[in-house]
């Protein structure tokens, strides 16, 4: 009993075990999904922080090209210095894969007496030549004929005066023209507003930045395989000067968000990092170690010689000496109206949402993996059970044959072996011994053929002559095969056969014997009420069309609930079957549903416990058009 209980809790503690390890994995799979997706999101959002500084270094590198290339050398103005602008320009074009980015090159000069003249760049003749100010540029001239106040890199001018400033109205690149004087040659009395001479300032052309520059730049750097992952705009002000998707919306959330020039606060920074006054009037490097004393000077601000002081650059005007490396930058004016700004976004929203959906698709397929193990697990212990049930029924089965071999066995032998002694004389004895024989072998050989029957289907070599047949005919032979069976067991047997039942397509001889097992079972099961109904009716099929269906009830034992699913298994016997010793090997009904399917039919029972069952063959009745004759296996 104990051995019983423990194989029967066996397949409930893995079932439960194996539910633990899935539950298990499925934690340690949210788990790792939300720390691959934190992982990924970081690794995007370097990658595109990368990429967005990569492209405001290429843009600005582009304009840096074309304001090194206008470089005249001295920060001032004269003839020679306005032959250098030309030369310089068409160097430029030579040199540059956008020459159409330069609109116009102008220079705004400022005389002593205040009086200003635009010259504008002849690109046919190299030459400067006095032009009025265009209406497009008028709003700038005011700006662009005035000197800046201080020059000082730190201050929030509207023109820096030691590197170019963008003033997005044009857009134009402008840069200071001042008469520096060099180290420890004195500024004079008025400083830096004395020397300023006016400002040489590039026109750039608005559609070719929109229509060819910054699309190169954005498939350069945030073009995938399948096309431009990231949608990139830049705005001017309101305004998108460009977008890489028409319809992207202005106002979805961007993943990443920057000016596209360098302000002036980036440029100090990196001036900052890269050159500062060094001993002995040189420029030392960040982090060079300097001699002690080395950074003290004679004058500090605004004493005599001092910057400010009497005699003394104006505030800031070291800035253009330490500078001459980046005189060529180009600079945003802090709290510019319509600054440039690069906005970039995923293609899919936002790369939250590009993590979130990787992040659902993994649980996906995890889960998806979990929910396969997990069938995978159920249908290997179904399996394994069936299993063990079939091996159970094919011993039960094994023990049964041979059971119901020995007692005919015995009865044939214990015959054959009293008239072989004599010790039955009389004819009618030997009869009746004769007779016992014939039964006993007719059992034996229904027994074999049964077996035989069933190991014929189970290889599928099983096969049925399907003819036209009147179903009364197959039930009368049915009926008189199993007479001695129903007379010897004294049973009643109620016959109704409908009149106009149509043909059916069967195997005669194994409808015949299908009937002949459930009326045995019937016989076998009948219990005290010894009493048998055969019934024949046409019907209309549950999918259309007629069929004929007959009947075997019987007012015996019935069928529990939990075991009528699987009284058509092979070898399945009741709990009733075994307990009553009812002889049976467990086939009769198996074999009786095979034949049904194989003549395209079906076979259905009703039952229960102590109240009788009944089994009905379902067969489809036969067609007027239909071939008489089919093989079916």
């Amino acid at each position: 009993m104990l051995g019983g209980w423990s194989g029967s809790r066996k397949p409930v503690l893995l079932t439960a075990l194996m539910a633990a390890i899935v539950v298990v994995l499925a934690v340690v799979q949210y788990e790792w999904s939300i720390q691959v997706s934190r992982a990924e999101r970081d690794r995007m959002q370097r990658a595109l922080d990368n990429s967005v500084r990569q492209f405001r270094e290429d843009f600005n590198r582009e304009l840096r090209r074309l304001t090194g290339g206008l470089q005249s050398g001295p920060l001032g103005f004269s003839n020679d210095s306005a032959s250098a602008y030309a030369r310089g320009y068409e160097d430029w074009r030579q040199r540059s894969n956008y020459p159409d980015l330069v609109r116009s090159v102008f220079l705004s000069t400022v005389d002593e007496g205040g009086a200003s003249s635009l010259l504008q760049l002849n690109p046919e003749s190299g030459a400067f030549e006095a032009v009025d100010w265009p209406e497009h540029l008028r709003s700038l001239q005011g700006l662009l004929t005035s000197p800046p106040s201080l020059p000082d890199v730190r201050s929030r001018l509207v023109i820096n005066p030691v590197v170019w400033t963008i003033l997005y109205e044009g857009p134009v690149l402008a840069q200071v023209l001042a008469d520096v004087p060099a180290r420890g040659e004195p500024w004079g009395r008025r400083g830096f507003d004395r020397r300023f001479q006016g400002y040489a300032f590039v026109e750039l052309d608005r559609d070719f930045l929109r229509d060819t520059l910054l699309p190169d730049l954005v498939e350069r750097h945030f073009a995938g395989l399948d096309g431009l992952v990231f949608q990139v705009s830049v705005t001017d002000g309101d305004v998108p000067l460009y977008r890489s998707d028409p319809d992207s919306s202005p106002d979805a959330p961007a993943d990443a968000r920057e000016p596209l020039l360098w302000r002036q606060e980036e440029l100090a920074s990196r001036l900052a990092g890269r050159v500062r006054p060094g001993p002995e009037g040189r420029e030392a490097r960040a982090g060079e170690r300097r001699p002690r004393g080395a950074g003290r000077r004679r004058g500090g601000p605004g004493s005599a010689g001092g910057p400010g002081g009497p005699g003394g650059p104006p505030p800031g005007a070291d800035a253009f000496r330490r500078v001459r490396g980046m005189r060529d930058a180009v600079v945003s004016p802090p709290g510019a109206d319509g600054a440039w700004e690069l906005v970039v976004r995923h293609s899919a929203g936002s790369l939250e949402q590009v993590v979130a959906t990787h992040q659902n698709h993994n649980l996906a397929v995890g889960f998806g993996v979990l929910l396969l193990l997990c069938v995978s697990m159920g249908m290997i212990l179904v399996s394994a059970q069936r299993a063990q049930r079939l091996a159970k029924a094919q011993i039960d089965f094994v023990a049964g044959v041979s059971h119901e071999l020995r007692t005919p066995l015995a009865v044939i032998c214990s015959a054959a072996e009293n008239l072989a002694d004599g010790v039955v004389g009389e004819k009618s004895r030997i009869a009746e011994y004769g007779t016992l024989i014939r039964d006993e072998g007719r059992r034996l050989t229904a027994m074999v053929e049964q077996t035989l029957q069933f190991a014929a289907g189970q290889s599928n070599h099983q096969t049925y002559q399907l003819k036209r047949h009147p179903v009364a005919e197959i039930v009368e032979d049915a009926l008189q095969q199993a007479k001695p069976a129903l007379e010897s067991a004294d049973y009643q047997v109620e016959k109704a056969v409908a009149a106009d039942l149509p043909s059916v397509e069967a195997d005669a001889a194994a409808l015949s014997q299908t009937l002949q097992n459930l009326i045995g079972n019937a016989v076998k099961y009948g219990g005290a009420s010894r009493w048998v109904s055969v019934r024949a009716e046409s019907a209309e099929a549950p999918g259309g069309g007629q069929e004929v269906r007959i009947s075997v009830e019987d007012k015996g034992l019935g069928i529990s609930s939990h075991e009528l699913p699987h009284v058509f298994d092979p070898f399945f016997r009741g709990k009733q079957a075994t307990s009553r010793q009812i002889r049976g090997t467990g086939l009769g009904l198996s074999l009786a549903r095979d034949v049904v399917v194989a003549m395209g039919g079906r076979i259905s029972v009703k039952s229960a416990n102590g109240e009788g069952s009944t089994f009905t063959i379902h067969l489809p009745a036969a067609s007027a058009n239909r071939a008489p004759e089919v093989e079916s296996a």
